[in-house]
């Protein structure tokens, strides 16, 4: 098995008017492992205020669909920035603006 690579996701990386309320969808080219998806390798940052935000994440039964749901109302026109550690998403995950 190698290391699972981000296939898609939702909203897509540049989006803008990002719904405040929004849910993250991220899904992978492999089943990722419920055990090792902690909020230390996924993090919303809000960009201008440096500040990771706090998230709830669901794992789909099949491993390949990871869910971000923010704990808070994101801020209106703000820039955040998705960070998987540990998998290969370079150049897939990247800013929004609510």
């Amino acid at each position: 098995m190698g290391v699972p690579t981000l296939v898609s996701s939702t909203p897509v990386t540049g989006a803008v008017n990002v719904d405040r309320n929004v849910a993250i969808s991220l899904v992978f080219s492999e089943a990722m492992d419920e055990a090792t998806m902690v909020s230390a390798l996924v993090q919303l940052k809000h960009i201008e205020l440096d500040e990771i935000l706090e998230a709830d994440l669901s794992l789909s039964t099949d491993g390949l669909t990871l869910t971000i749901t923010p704990a808070r109302l994101l801020i209106a026109n703000a820039s955040y920035q998705l960070m998987v550690v540990g998998t290969n998403t370079a150049g897939a995950l990247g800013a929004v603006k609510s």
